[in-house]
């Protein structure tokens, strides 16, 4: 009797605390974690008009033009987590479209980025601006990337530095003040290339920018751009953000045809005089059935 209310003391001590560990989980998850883009869109476009995030966007995109630029094909696709989602005025592709969980009215189409509404194959560059920061599965989110551009597409994938400025805020602020735009995935570069290995793809390049923390404060971003200068003069892989260039490669399929060898002689017989014993053998059995056959 006594071992039995002991047994079923410890089961409910042990499933209580089963329930407080799920629920701190789930606390963590809603208070720290990666949310997604649909409930915390409107928190992030607010902080994208600040000055820090206007400042932060405008460099992100000048590396990016100059990325685009140089390459070529018929449509392009944006994956942002902006709700508007500007065009590339220097691209001398010629369709662009974004994609957006989001979107403000005519700049995109809404569509969740985890399952992208298009045929395998039918895309030639593909630009993802944070796209992976703040996505709950960034694995299905490039393997569906993976999928929709063409081979030997382009990849241009935009996102944030945790070894920086940027990185070290963002980590106290995703504890002190807990907002969207603060709780998102620190990617490091050599964890998004190992991804895009996987899938085939090869890094081509790889741009930094943004050195300084992004504070509000206009006049002390303006003194501090100099850090930007001297991190691009010493080629300092500190930037606030990370652009990856990568090209898709599917290797080509070869036809091999067959090797015919040739009749090798055996036990001193010629290969001539294999094949006439060949065809006296198929002349005989031939002779052989028909006279069965009249008998």
């Amino acid at each position: 009797m006594f071992h039995s209310s002991l047994r079923l003391f410890f089961h409910n001590l042990h499933s209580c605390w089963c329930r407080v560990l799920a629920a701190r989980k789930h606390w963590a998850q809603n208070r720290f974690g990666v949310r997604p883009l649909v409930q915390v869109q409107l928190s992030l476009n607010h902080w994208w008009q600040s000055h820090a995030g206007r400042l932060l966007l405008d460099n992100e995109r000048h590396s990016l033009n100059a990325c685009v630029e140089r390459l070529h094909g018929n449509y392009l696709m944006q994956l942002g987590v902006a709700e508007a989602i500007t065009p590339f005025k220097t691209c001398s592709l010629q369709h662009q479209f974004g994609l957006a969980p989001v979107v403000a009215e005519g700049s995109a189409v809404c569509a969740l980025l985890e399952s992208l509404p298009l045929s395998a194959e039918v895309v030639d560059v593909a630009v993802l601006q944070h796209s992976l920061d703040f996505s709950t599965n960034p694995h299905q989110l490039l393997r569906e990337v993976a999928r929709v551009l063409t081979p030997h597409g382009h990849v241009l994938i935009v996102g944030f530095n945790p070894l920086s400025c940027y990185g070290v805020y963002q980590i106290f602020m995703r504890y002190i003040i807990p907002r969207p735009n603060w709780c998102h995935h620190s990617l490091r570069l050599s964890r998004v290339q190992d991804w895009l290995r996987l899938l085939d793809f090869q890094t081509l390049q790889v741009q930094r920018g943004f050195v300084r923390p992004p504070l509000q404060h206009q006049g002390i971003m303006r003194q501090l751009k100099w850090l930007d200068s001297l991190a691009a003069w010493l080629s300092l892989p500190l930037g606030g953000y990370y652009v990856i260039v990568a090209q898709k490669h599917i290797a080509p399929l070869t036809p091999v045809k067959p090797i015919w060898s040739p009749i090798s002689s055996v036990a001193g017989f010629s290969a001539r005089s294999l094949a006439e014993q060949r065809i006296k053998s198929t002349r005989f059995s031939a002779s052989s059935i028909s006279d069965e056959s009249i008998d």
